[in-house]
């Protein structure tokens, strides 16, 4: 849970940057963020497809520890495509983040077999990101949302 508790702390910090308006210090907490709790940079996820960082978190077969890092790189690539629009008014920029990010917090909800974690926690994220990409969520993305849906009862 160490892991979870910072991103709570960089989650206030990047909420404070955002509301100032200071767009590059938001970029710097979730780049710096990223390196510090996952070992990868913004940029080394960004060039990443969503199954090779979710290949790169699979290693361990540890899927509390999964599952919490897929939640906190969905977490924090949905905070930086919300920066990307706020800061360009342009929502195509952030697709990739979406994708990314909708990608992550499904794998790691589906995988979550301690339940440390329930659905109802990150369901608001998964479906504002659902309702973001709109027609452009990728089909083996849109299955697993469909078995989400299926498993937790809820409705796009």
């Amino acid at each position: 849970m160490r892991m979870i508790d910072q991103l709570v702390k960089v989650l206030s910090r990047i909420l404070f940057h955002r509301q100032k308006g200071d767009y590059r210090e938001a970029f710097n907490d979730i780049d710096t963020a990223l390196k510090k709790m996952m070992g990868l940079d913004y940029n080394m996820i960004n060039s990443l497809s969503s199954k090779d960082i979710i290949s790169l978190l699979d290693f361990s077969k540890d899927d509390s520890s999964f599952t919490i890092k897929c939640i906190v790189i969905a977490k924090l690539l949905k905070e930086n495509g919300e920066i990307k629009e706020l800061s360009s008014n342009d929502n195509s920029n952030s697709n990739n983040d979406y994708r990314k990010a909708l990608r992550l917090y499904l794998e790691g909800i589906m995988r979550n077999n301690n339940n440390e974690f329930t659905f109802s926690e990150y369901y608001p994220d998964i479906k504002e990101l659902a309702k973001r990409l709109g027609d452009n969520i990728p089909e083996d993305v849109d299955i697993l949302l469909s078995k989400f849906y299926t498993q937790t009862g809820k409705s796009a």
